[in-house]
Parts: C-alpha cells; sequence; structure tokens
C-alpha cells in the first residue's frame, strides 16, 4: 500500500473518531438534562437552594430558637444545607410557639416547581408542627413575603433571581384545664426537605399531598384514596382505601378533612342495635313537632339553628335518645372524654336539605350526602347490615334514613332498632404513626 493512500485512512479514522466523541459528548449532555428530578440529579442548570431562614417569635410566646437562622452571607451563619432546612427550637409552656421563614431561591436556568415538603416527626406528643400556617392553624400572611406552597412555581429569571418563602412553625400543644407544662421545657428539633422538579415537558407531574397528623398522604384522582373537592376540603373514597385508624380502643375510618379537623366513622357498628329515638320518650305536650310519640322523633336535638320549628312543622324542646346518649356514657366512659375529639357543626337537616339545619357537639351521625361521596354503595362504608344516618325523612316527624344490609337508603321509624356507627372529629394537631392500609397498620395517634 503506497504511503500516501495509508495517510488517507489514518485522517479518515481519525475524523471518524473525532466525530463519535462529540456525539457522545452531546448525547451526555442531553441526557443529563432529562435527568433533573427533585433534590438528586444536580447540573449546572439546575440551581434551587435555601438562602436564609429567619426566625419569628409571636408576641406572648417564651419560646427561643437554638442557632437555627442562617443566610448566604454566613451572618448569623452559612446556609449549607442545600433544601433541607433544620431547626431547632425550645418550648417552654404550653402555647408558646416559633415560626420559621424559609427562603428558597431558583439561581438556575430550569423553571421549577415545589412537588412536596418532607418532615420528620418531632417524636413528641406534646408538640406540633404547621407548614404555612401559625399555631392555630390559620394561613400566615406575611406582607413583601410570597407564600411558596406544593406545586407553587419558581421561575429561572437569571440575574433578577426569583425566591419563594415557606413557613414552618412548631409549637407547644394546649390542652383544655392545663394549667403547666406537662414535663417541663421542649427543646424540639424539626427538618424539612424540599423536593423541587422542573416545569418543562419532560418532568414528572408533581404529586400533591395532603399533611395527615405529620404523615404527607398523597392525594389521588383515580382509584381509592384521599381527593380533593377544590373547596379546601378532602374525602376518602373507594372500596378500601388507606384510611384505617386505631382510636380509643376500636378501628375507625377517616372520613376526610376540613377546616374544623379530621373527620371520622368508627368503621364497625356498635356491639348492639339502638333506637334513633326510644318510644314516647319525647311527648307532644313538650315537643308539638312529634306528632306521633310512640314512633320516636326524628329530630336528632333542641339545639339547631335556625331557630324555630324543624322542617316548618313545630318546635322541638328535647333531644333525642341516641344523641343523649352518644354524648353522655358513651363519650365520657367509652371514649373516655378523649382530649382529640373536639366540638363541630354538624348537618342534622333533613334528607336533602341537610345543611338547612345545624347542632353543634361531638358526637354525632354520618349524613346522606356524606356517604354518598365516598362512594355509596360501592365504598367502604357499606355494610352487611343497616345503620342509622343523621338525615330525618321529610315526608313525617318519625322516620329517619339509614342504610340498608345492600347499601341503599331506606327510611325507617325512629323508635326502631338500627346499627350505630357514631362520627366524630379530630383535632387537626395530632400526630400518627402509621399507614392506615388495614386494621393491622392502622394509623394511631402517638
Amino acid at each position: 500500500m503506497r504511503k500516501s493512500e495509508r495517510d488517507k485512512r489514518t485522517y479518515l479514522i481519525i475524523g471518524l473518531c473525532a466525530v463519535l466523541v462529540v456525539m457522545v459528548v452531546g448525547f451526555a449532555a442531553f441526557s443529563s438534562q432529562l435527568q433533573i428530578n427533585g433534590t438528586s440529579e444536580i447540573t449546572s442548570n439546575w440551581d434551587v437552594r435555601i438562602t436564609k431562614i429567619e426566625k419569628i417569635i409571636p408576641s406572648g410566646s417564651s419560646a427561643t430558637d437554638v442557632s437555627s437562622e442562617c443566610s448566604e452571607s454566613g451572618t448569623p451563619k452559612q446556609c449549607n444545607d442545600g433544601l433541607t432546612a433544620t431547626v431547632s427550637a425550645n418550648l417552654v409552656s404550653p402555647g408558646d410557639s416559633i415560626t420559621y421563614r424559609i427562603e428558597v431561591t431558583n439561581k438556575g436556568s430550569l423553571n421549577a416547581v415545589l412537588n412536596r415538603i418532607n418532615l420528620n416527626d418531632p417524636s413528641n406528643n406534646n408538640v406540633g408542627y404547621y407548614i404555612n400556617k401559625d399555631k392555630n392553624n390559620q394561613t400566615i400572611e406575611d406582607t413583601g413575603y410570597r407564600l411558596l406552597e406544593t406545586n407553587g412555581v419558581l421561575n429561572a429569571t437569571g440575574d433578577s433571581l426569583d425566591k419563594g418563602y415557606v413557613y414552618l412553625t412548631i409549637y407547644y400543644k394546649e390542652y383544655e384545664g392545663q394549667t403547666s407544662p406537662t414535663g417541663g421545657n421542649k427543646t424540639v428539633t424539626a427538618t424539612a426537605t424540599f423536593d423541587f422538579v422542573q416545569t418543562n415537558s419532560d418532568a414528572v407531574p408533581a404529586a400533591e399531598y395532603k399533611n395527615i397528623g405529620g404523615i404527607d398522604v398523597e392525594v389521588v384522582d383515580t382509584g381509592d384514596g384521599l381527593y380533593n373537592n377544590g373547596d379546601g376540603t378532602y374525602t376518602y373514597k373507594g372500596s378500601d382505601p388507606a384510611n384505617y385508624l386505631n382510636f380509643a380502643g376500636s378501628i375507625w375510618r377517616i372520613l376526610g378533612i376540613d377546616s374544623t379537623g379530621i373527620k371520622i366513622i368508627r368503621d364497625e357498628k356498635l356491639n348492639t342495635t339502638m333506637a334513633f329515638d326510644t318510644a314516647n320518650a319525647r311527648k307532644t305536650a313538650n315537643n308539638p313537632y312529634c306528632t306521633a310519640p310512640s314512633y320516636g322523633c326524628n329530630v336528632w336535638s333542641k339545639d339547631y339553628t335556625p331557630a324555630g320549628s324543624f322542617n316548618n312543622k313545630g318546635l322541638v324542646n328535647e333531644d333525642s335518645s341516641l344523641k343523649k346518649y352518644l354524648n353522655g356514657d358513651y363519650l365520657t366512659t367509652t371514649l373516655g372524654n378523649n382530649p382529640n375529639i373536639i366540638e363541630a357543626a354538624y348537618n342534622v337537616g333533613p334528607r336533602n336539605k341537610e345543611s338547612s339545619y345545624t347542632w353543634t357537639g361531638k358526637v354525632a351521625l354520618l349524613t346522606a350526602p356524606e356517604y354518598n361521596a365516598a362512594g355509596g354503595s360501592s365504598s367502604y362504608l357499606k355494610k352487611s347490615s343497616d345503620w342509622w344516618l343523621l338525615s330525618p325523612d321529610a315526608s313525617s316527624t318519625h322516620s329517619v334514613f339509614y342504610v340498608s344490609a345492600g347499601g341503599s337508603f331506606s327510611s325507617n321509624f325512629a323508635s326502631n332498632g338500627s346499627g350505630v356507627r357514631p362520627v366524630l372529629y379530630l383535632s387537626s394537631n395530632i400526630t400518627v404513626t402509621g399507614t392506615g392500609t388495614d386494621s393491622s397498620n392502622a394509623f394511631t395517634i402517638s
């Protein structure tokens, strides 16, 4: 082979190798862009970080910070934990709280969306925490600071850095009748880790989570699980969602979450059937509405709003026998007046107009709309025998709706016996452990 031909082949091979190297480098650079996800994959174009942590101690609180503040300038210390904020507070008395304003900045060239915030468990029954709320569970409004919530976006804006703020509140729980600290001062450390994803077409859509008792529960839009109703409330739906709760020695199911708290229903009925209202317990002389006392009366309580006659048919001045029992012996003895049970407003109007009357108390029953909201006869609420609802039958003064063994609605005399599944609200301040997947792994209040 001539030398000139050999040289030409050599140059050709070298040229092909160079092209191959360029292709490999180009592909590597391209693939690295696709791998950015959350806090784990970092490239030169992805730079979202915590840039400042400041404490806010409300008036009247004796809480003190334990060296949690930081800033990029290093005063009082340098923020160097990327997207993890670790704060520590010393709480002296019940009612004490301290809030941390956490500044998160996008310094990169890729838009970012907050997928979720992972919080550790402070492992202290007397301490709770909130994200973006104060100790009273009220959304924090801090003028001049942009609140960053789940699904909030931090844009890649070059030199004009996009910043958002997340508030973490740690508080010493107060209980009714409590006059002194339980176990003295509480020094609590909490860790919040921020998970961001890209907001381009290659990014995985950000999941939505709802915090229940310190555990992030994923919100779903199909199948069994927790659904966002779009009005600030959440409802568990489906045949067997992971909403089991071990409470007061029995298994309950979490119905949903709203501004009042966490609403639950006893999974199984009480051991004995009971009348909604015992025959002749309410005489017409004192309750003109109750026109047939021998069949019972279908009004839950004398305390309802608006004041006046019930269902435009007459006054009721006495409670139903079932309301008396559930808010008397059952509440005090069986449930031990558990401090986590809170008073709430329950809709007690006739079926299809339940919200026309309300009663405020601690233990009630389920309404027809709530049964349907969970999935009705296809839901976890269906049982093998009938059980009372809270909804009266407007066609009479003595009939109440119940759920039959087949899962449908029917009505019966209030004096007849049926199953009883108590419903109540728990404070949203509770802390739970477990997964809620079944009775053996039910959420448990810690």
